[in-house]
């Protein structure tokens, strides 16, 4: 069951790293994505529901254990199949794209991401209300329909409360905070801090959220309450409360833990584990979870998700270093590939690039979390089982658990998955340690010694991370320009009647501050198309505040901003003939006009501090009475060195 969580958290990145291509517009009309999109739907409602009644044929004559096999490898190809749909949603059809015209989701970005975390929990409703006749005659389960599906979106959702509760947070932070609050947070400084803070407060409050959202209940005070309370002051650990955990209507024979602090710690068992388990059974099960808590494994798995983040960002900024040298040198020596791998470097934040990434990052996350941290986990959880023979002196009551888990589940017993060894396995090792309780010792050596070949790893992983988040953006700079200039010229060379590639080339030239080239590659993209608002802007930007005085023409910036701000309005637009006004010691209309500019970048944008930078420039000139603005041989005055 804990596949969904991993389900979801694809999801999640699957959004995350989506970029729209550049220039940010929808390739379809609305009309003809919304078709595609309900058409998308029924087609896969329809196969949804074709192959839940193929399954009820092939079930004919087949074995409990064999149908369950069947059954959940359904459910899984189908999950995987929702997946694709919702990538087809975003990628193909680029479905955010038509929410981004609404300011409400440019200062609530989060909010965009719930719409579309729940479209996807919606696909997998469907599968599960089509799943239900199956799962109902299988398993001779008497939850309804609406109990089924309810049960299974409850239990998997609170893997995005952490995300939920962080980004809306930050959302909040952004839109209220103080100035320097928000140019912190948006350093990779700030972004690590507020990330590894509020993990903290999620971690060790998140409980409280999450046995809310299941709806658990306070076990009630009797025999079952007094044994397990008995058995938590035996081991001296502390909690806040014992709840029944409602998972699929209670009636799975389970229990479990969480919480790092015991103010927010809650042991969680189900009617159906105090149902069918006899007093000493339920004793050993409550052991097991203790053993999670004195074992520190709770703690263990937050600092492997912070060893996942950390080991990503390495492979991601890698990966970046690798497609700059291997697009570049892939458009030099193979030309008859150059329309395809083009885009990895001159469109980065296309949908071909944000795909390809997409395919990394998925493919590390199932690494990790399928061999790394499941193998961890399948370890935790028979250190956990030994912890049995702390508290008792024989482990078969939690043997006959498992044996009654096999009877009453029909769960085929030498069946594995990636967080837990099968149930025979499990069983095996703890007949091991009945004989000789020195194969817990073994274990434990082991599992030590795993776990510091995990940490050095990760400490040499930070010790090359931090140089080279530190010069990441000289090294971002550098090798992006080198080859972002080869394949802007090879796009001339291939058409140079193309205005566009020509005004890019200008700015890249503009960022290398080899300013005459970049003049010449404006001029010669307004030779071929005089309002292209692009290179007016950008050449009266150059013009207006160059740090090399040479280049500097103030008049000629004026004319050029205001033919711009005539093509197209945009605040970036606006606030280069705002700049061009004020270099021209015209003070007052750099304040009209910068005003008009600030107002219009808090309509579109979810940042405008330099907007809001410049106009308190330009009033503090204009309240002067007609100071001149400093002569050109004074340099740059601080604006941004290029648009």
């Amino acid at each position: 069951m804990f596949i969904t969580f991993i389900y979801f958290i694809i999801v999640l990145l699957t959004y995350a790293v989506y970029q729209p291509h550049l220039p940010v517009e929808a390739d379809l009309p609305s009309v003809s994505v919304f078709g595609l999109f309900v058409g998308l739907f029924f087609l896969f409602a329809a196969i949804t529901r074709f192959l839940f009644l193929r399954l009820e044929r092939k079930l004919l004559g087949k074995t409990f254990s064999e149908a369950d096999s069947l059954f959940q490898k359904t459910l899984h190809h189908l999950s995987i199949l929702a997946i694709i749909l919702f990538g087809a949603d975003v990628y193909w059809l680029n479905c955010p794209l038509y929410l981004r015209d609404f300011k409400f989701f440019i200062q609530f970005p989060t909010v965009e991401a719930i719409i579309f975390l729940s479209l996807f929990i919606f696909y997998l409703a469907v599968v599960w209300h089509f799943a239900y006749d199956m799962h109902k005659k299988i398993y001779s389960s008497p939850m309804t329909r609406k109990e089924y599906v309810v049960s299974n979106v409850s239990f998997s959702a609170p893997v995005l409360l952490p995300w939920l509760v962080l980004s809306m947070t930050l959302d909040i932070v952004n839109l209220l905070a103080f100035e320097p609050v928000r140019s912190f947070l948006a350093t990779s400084y700030g972004q690590i801090g507020y990330f590894i803070f509020f993990l903290a407060i999620i971690v060790i409050c998140g409980p409280v959220m999450i046995q809310k959202f299941w709806g658990c209940k306070p076990l009630e005070s009797g025999l079952h309450r007094h044994r397990i309370e008995n058995i938590l002051d035996r081991a001296e650990l502390e909690y806040a409360n014992i709840l029944y955990w409602p998972v699929f209507g209670g009636r799975m024979i389970t229990a479990g833990v969480m919480g790092l602090v015991k103010r927010f710690r809650y042991i969680l068992v189900t009617e159906a584990l105090l149902n069918h388990l006899n007093h000493e059974e339920i004793d050993s099960v409550i052991a097991h979870e203790i053993g999670h808590v004195k074992k520190k494994h709770l703690l263990f798995y937050m600092l492997f998700f912070l060893g996942f983040v950390l080991s990503f960002s390495v492979v991601e900024k890698l990966y970046d270093i690798a497609r700059m040298i291997f697009v570049g040198n892939a458009a030099k020596n193979a030309p008859y590939l150059y329309d395809y791998i083009r885009s990895f470097l001159f469109e980065p934040s296309g949908t071909v690039p944000s795909l390809f990434l997409l395919f990394i990052t998925i493919c590390y996350f199932i690494i990790y979390f399928r061999y790394i941290f499941g193998y961890f986990m399948r370890h935790f959880e028979r250190q956990a089982d030994a912890y049995v023979f702390t508290l008792f002196p024989s482990a078969m009551p939690l043997i006959s658990t498992f044996e009654k888990i096999i009877l009453t589940s029909g769960q085929a017993p030498d069946k594995p998955n990636w967080h837990h060894f099968s149930i025979s396995e499990r069983i095996d090792f703890l007949k091991k340690c009945e004989n000789d309780r020195s194969v817990i010792g073994v274990h434990e050596s082991m599992l030590k010694k795993n776990m510091a070949i995990y940490g050095i790893v990760m400490l040499l992983i930070a010790a090359f991370a931090i140089p080279l988040f530190m010069k990441w953006p000289d090294i971002e700079d550098k090798m992006g320009m080198k080859y972002a200039v080869y394949i802007l010229e090879k796009e001339i060379d291939i058409n140079d009647a193309n205005p566009d590639m020509y005004a890019e080339l200008g700015t890249l030239f503009f960022q290398k501050k080899e300013y005459r080239r970049s003049i010449r590659a404006y001029k010669k993209s307004l030779a071929l198309k005089s309002d292209h608002a692009h290179a007016l802007n950008n050449l009266a930007w150059l013009y207006a505040t160059c740090d090399n005085h040479m280049f500097r023409n103030h008049e000629q910036a004026l004319i050029l901003a205001g033919k711009a701000a005539d093509v197209k309005t945009a605040p970036h637009i606006l606030d280069t003939l705002a700049e061009s006004y004020f270099v021209n010691n015209k003070f007052d209309q750099a304040a009209k006009i910068g005003h008009k500019a600030l107002k219009l970048a808090k309509e579109k944008l979810s940042s405008w501090s330099e907007y809001e930078k410049h106009v308190k420039k330009y009033e503090r000139y204009a309240a002067k009475g007609g100071i001149p603005y400093p002569p050109a041989k004074e340099g740059w005055d601080g604006t941004q060195p290029y648009r």
